[in-house]
C-alpha cells in the first residue's frame, strides 16, 4: 500500500493490483475523481469535485508518454525473435460448505488460492504453449512458430476440434498498452495511452515516485470519466529519464462497467530494459473473475505470458517470414512429454496446477460429474457421440439444434442425421440426414461422401480444408435462400403471415474446396438440380403471349466457381466452418466472388444461365463506442431465365433476426436480374443508456440497423415484355422502382444478458395490392460480454 499526494489537493491510497481509492477535500487547484471503491465491507465515497486537464502535471506527463510511445516500442527495431511461454488456467470457487464435498470429497485435496480474490478455488483446466515469435519492421511481418502445446482438464473432452480454445483466445486476447484500443472480452477498451482519446476519456492523477530495478519511475493513477464506459482504473509507472517509457502497468475494470458475466478484470504488465536501453515486454497477466449468475460458483481465468531470449539477429527469420500463415504449429507440437515441459517452462507449475489431470481422473469416477460433462459436451459440440469413450467415437449424431423445426408447408419437421469421424477414417467421411414433414407428409434426405486430401484429427472441415464431396439431396427451401442457409431451427418460427410459397429441390453435386494458410480459398462444383413448386407456388410457362401451361419442375445442370479471401482471419475448426454462429472472431474483412453457369440441352437442362455475384463483409470498430457489422452485395444474371432462376432477395419471414436478410420483405416479393444490397447494424454498447441515471443499472445496450436493396429487371427476363418461354410471376411479385427498398430498426440488446429485441420499420414500397407488413418485432439470442 502506498499513500501519495496529488498536487497537495487529494490523498490517494493505492493498493497493489486494486482500484485506487481517492479521499479529497474541495480546493481551488484540486484534481478530482468521481468514483466509488468497494472493498469487502469498507466503502469509500469521495465527493464529486472539480477535475481539470489544464495545468495538470499528470496530464502533461501522459501526453509525453503518448508522444514517445512509438519511439519507446520494441517494434522500432528492424527485426527480432522472442521466446514466449503462455499459460491459461481456469478455476472455480471452492467452499468447505459446498454440498458437493459430501458427494466428491476428492475436491478438498486439490484446493488452491485465487490470485485475484484470495478465495479457495479448484483448478479445472490448464493450457500451455511454447512458441517463437518473429517480428520484422519493413515490410511489416509477424510470425509465430508454436513449438509445443498442452491441454489438460475437464474441457478437453468437448474441445476435440479446438473451437473452444480458439474462442477463448479471442475473448482473452493479448494486451498491448500502447495500442489506441485494447481488445478484450469481445469488446474494445480505450487504452490509457490512446493517441486519440486518452486525455478526454480518462482522469489522470500524479502520484509518488518509486524505484523499479534501478529506474526512477513516477506513478500516474487513472480512472475513466464515466464509470460505466469501457475503460480501466489503475496506475502506470513512467521512467523519469526523459524517455517517458512505461516500466509497469496495473489496471482493473470498474465495478460499474456494462460488462456481462464478469465481476472483475485485472491486467498487469512489466517491461525489461534491453542491453541497448530499449524496454521490451517481460511478463503479462490477465486475471478475470466470471460470474454467470447469482448463487452459481464463480469461474476464474488466469492467463500469463513470459517473454525471454530476445534475439535481434535471428538467423532463420527470412524463411520464417515467408511462411503463408501468421501462426504455424509444428507437426510434433502435441507430442512433447512431461520432461520436456519441466525443462522448458520458464516458470514451474504450482503443485495444484500440475495435478489437474489427476483431479479429472478422480472425478470421472463419479456418475454425477460424468453426466454433467456429457451434457456440456453435447451443448458445446451440437453433436451426440455414438460412443462414450473419446477414443472410439466413430460416428456423431446431429446437429442437435436441427432435430425439430417448423415451417408453413411442412408443419413440424423431424430430422435425424450424423456423420462419421476421423477416428473411423482420417480421409473418408460419410454423413447425411433424413427428415419428415408432418403436414406435407414427404421425406427429405441427404447422403454425403467426403474425401479429405489432408489427414484430419476429428472431422472433415478442420482448417485448412482440401476435400472432394459427392452429395445427393432432396429438401425444401425458401425461394431466394441458398443451400447454406440454416432453416432447420425450432426457434426460426414464422412471424406474421405464414409464407406458403416454397420449392422442393433435388440436387446431385460433386464439389471441390481448398483453403490455404493465407486465408484464400476456392471452391468448384458441378450440380444437377430439379426444382419443383411447393405449397402455393406454381410454375406456369408462356407458350404464347397469352397462353400458359403448367410446369412440374425445372431442370438445370450447372457449374459453380467461387473465391473467398479474408486477410487476417483466424482459423476456426467448427464443422460449420468459419461462418459458424459460434465463431467469436469476426474482425477480418471478407471478400467473395462467385460465378454460376447453367446449361441448356445438356442432361435435360431447360435454360442457359450466367450469374455473377460479389460481396464485401467487415466488422468496423469505433473504439469503445461499439461496432458496425457491414455487408455489401451485388450481382447480375446475364442469361434469359424464368423467375425461379432469377435474383430473389433473401427475405427472412421468421421471428429471428438474421444479418444479411430482410426482415420486413416477403419471399418472392421482388425480382430482378441485377442488384446491389447493403446491411448495416450498429451495436452501440450502451453509448447513450450508460449515461442515464437508474436506466444504466439495467445495463441495456442500443442497436440500430439500416438495410436496403436496389435492383432492376431487363426486358429479356420480363414476362410482361417478352413472355414467350418465361413463367408467369406469382401474384405477390413485383419489380423495383426508381428507389431502393429500405428498412430500418431500433432495438435493445443485453436483455437478461442474452436477448435482443428490435422494432423493424419498412420505409417504402408500402402500396402493394396484396398488402405489406409495415412494422414488426424481431428477436435474436446473442452472446456478448
Amino acid at each position: 500500500m502506498a499513500v501519495c499526494l496529488v498536487n497537495i489537493a487529494a490523498i490517494v491510497v493505492l493498493f497493489s493490483g486494486i482500484e485506487p481509492v481517492f479521499a479529497q477535500k474541495k480546493m481551488d487547484s484540486g484534481y478530482v475523481l468521481d468514483t466509488v471503491m468497494e472493498m469487502e465491507t469498507v466503502t469509500v465515497l469521495p465527493k464529486k469535485l472539480r477535475y481539470s486537464r489544464r495545468n495538470n502535471p499528470a496530464v502533461d506527463i501522459i501526453k509525453k508518454v503518448i508522444e514517445n510511445k512509438k519511439r519507446n516500442s520494441i517494434q522500432t527495431i528492424d527485426r527480432y525473435k522472442v521466446n514466449v511461454y503462455e499459460k491459461l488456467v481456469f478455476s472455480v470457487d471452492y467452499s468447505e460448505k459446498d454440498p458437493l464435498l459430501r458427494y466428491m470429497p476428492v475436491i478438498a485435496a486439490h484446493s488452491d488460492t485465487s490470485e485475484l480474490t484470495g478465495n479457495r478455488i479448484i483448478n479445472i483446466s490448464i493450457r500451455e504453449m511454447l512458441a517463437d515469435c518473429y517480428y520484422r519492421r519493413q515490410p511489416h511481418t509477424e510470425r509465430t512458430l508454436v513449438r509445443s502445446i498442452r491441454h489438460e482438464g475437464f474441457d478437453r473432452t468437448f474441445d476435440v476440434d479446438e473451437t473452444l480454445t480458439q474462442n477463448i483466445q479471442e475473448i482473452l486476447r493479448e494486451v498491448d498498452i500502447t495500442d489506441d484500443d485494447i481488445p478484450l472480452m469481445l469488446n474494445r477498451f480505450v487504452s490509457p495511452l490512446s493517441s486519440l482519446l486518452a486525455v478526454e476519456y480518462y482522469h489522470f492523477f500524479l502520484s509518488d515516485t518509486t524505484q523499479i530495478e534501478g529506474d526512477t519511475c513516477v506513478c500516474i493513477a487513472f480512472v475513466p470519466s464515466n464509470p460505466q464506459s469501457y475503460g480501466f482504473i489503475g496506475h502506470l509507472y513512467i521512467v523519469l529519464d526523459g524517455s517517458y517509457a512505461v516500466r509497469k502497468v496495473v489496471m482493473n475494470t470498474s465495478r460499474n462497467i456494462n460488462l456481462n458475466w464478469v465481476d472483475r478484470v485485472r491486467i498487469g504488465q512489466t517491461f525489461i530494459r534491453l542491453p541497448g536501453g530499449d524496454l521490451a515486454p517481460r511478463e503479462s497477466q490477465v486475471l478475470v473473475s466470471f460470474h454467470p449468475m447469482k448463487g452459481a460458483p464463480k469461474l476464474y481465468a488466469n492467463k500469463c505470458r513470459h517473454y525471454g531470449g530476445y534475439d535481434f539477429d535471428p538467423s532463420v527469420s527470412d524463411s520464417v517470414f515467408n511462411l503463408p500463415a501468421s501462426i504455424v504449429r509444428m507437426s510434433d507440437s502435441e507430442l512433447q512429454d512431461t520432461i520436456f515441459w519441466q525443462t522448458n517452462r520458464p516458470v514451474p507449475l504450482t503443485d495444484k496446477e500440475a495435478k489437474i489431470s489427476n483431479l479429472m481422473s478422480d472425478m470421472k469416477s463419479y456418475s454425477l460429474f460424468s453426466i454433467g460433462l456429457k451434457a456440456m459436451e453435447i451443448v458445446t459440440l451440437d453433436y451426440v457421440p455414438a460412443h462414450g469413450d473419446s477414443r472410439r467415437r466413430l460416428f456423431d449424431f446431429g446437429p442437435v439444434h436441427a432435430t425439430i423445426a417448423r415451417n408453413a408447408v411442412e408443419g413440424f419437421r423431424i430430422r435425424a442425421g450424423g456423420t462419421t469421424t476421423a477416428l473411423l477414417h482420417r480421409h473418408l467421411f460419410a454423413g447425411g440426414f433424413a427428415a419428415y414433414g408432418l403436414t406435407d407428409r414427404r421425406w427429405k434426405y441427404q447422403g454425403r461422401l467426403t474425401w479429405s486430401f489432408d489427414s484430419k484429427k476429428y472431422h472433415e472441415n478442420e482448417f485448412p480444408v482440401n476435400k472432394m464431396v459427392l452429395l445427393y439431396e432432396y429438401d425444401i427451401h425458401v425461394p431466394g435462400h441458398d443451400f447454406s442457409t440454416a432453416e432447420d431451427n425450432l426457434f426460426a418460427i414464422q412471424a406474421g403471415n405464414r409464407h406458403t410459397a416454397m420449392q422442393y429441390v433435388q440436387r446431385t453435386e460433386i464439389q471441390y474446396s481448398k483453403e490455404w494458410l493465407n486465408n484464400l480459398s476456392v471452391s468448384f462444383a458441378a450440380r444437377y438440380k430439379r426444382i419443383s413448386p411447393a405449397g402455393t407456388l406454381r410454375f406456369r410457362r408462356y407458350v404464347s403471349e397469352t397462353e400458359l401451361e403448367s410446369v412440374s419442375r425445372i431442370t438445370t445442370p450447372e457449374v459453380f466457381a467461387a473465391i473467398r479471401f479474408a486477410p487476417g482471419e483466424k482459423p476456426y475448426n467448427s464443422r460449420a466452418g468459419r461462418s459458424s454462429a459460434f465463431n467469436l472472431s469476426r474482425d477480418a474483412i471478407i471478400f467473395r466472388l462467385s460465378h454460376t453457369v447453367g446449361f441448356r440441352g445438356i442432361l435435360g437442362g431447360d435454360y442457359e444461365a450466367h450469374r455473377t455475384e460479389a460481396s464485401i463483409e467487415k466488422r468496423i470498430w469505433i473504439s469503445s463506442f461499439g461496432h458496425i457489422d457491414a455487408l455489401l452485395r451485388g450481382g447480375k444474371e446475364w442469361g434469359r431465365v424464368p423467375f425461379p432462376l432469377l435474383i430473389l432477395p433473401a427475405a427472412n419471414n421468421t421471428i429471428i433476426i438474421n444479418h444479411g436478410q430482410f426482415a420486413m420483405m416477403y419471399p418472392l416479393e421482388f425480382i430482378s436480374d441485377r442488384y446491389t444490397s447493403f446491411f448495416m447494424t450498429y451495436y452501440m454498447k450502451g453509448l447513450i443508456l450508460n449515461r442515464i441515471p437508474l436506466v444504466n443499472k439495467l445495463k441495456l445496450r442500443e442497436v440500430i440497423s439500416l438495410s436496403g436493396m436496389y435492383g432492376s429487371l431487363s426486358d429479356r427476363n420480363n414476362p410482361s415484355r417478352q413472355p414467350l418461354g418465361l413463367y408467369e410471376l406469382p401474384l405477390e411479385t413485383r419489380f423495383f422502382g426508381s428507389k431502393p427498398y429500405m428498412e430500418a430498426s431500433v432495438g435493445l440488446e443485453n436483455i437478461f444478458r442474452i436477448l435482443r429485441v428490435d422494432y423493424f420499420r419498412r420505409l417504402n414500397y408500402l402500396d402493394s395490392p396484396l398488402g405489406v407488413k409495415r412494422h414488426g418485432v424481431r428477436i435474436a439470442f446473442r452472446f456478448s460480454f
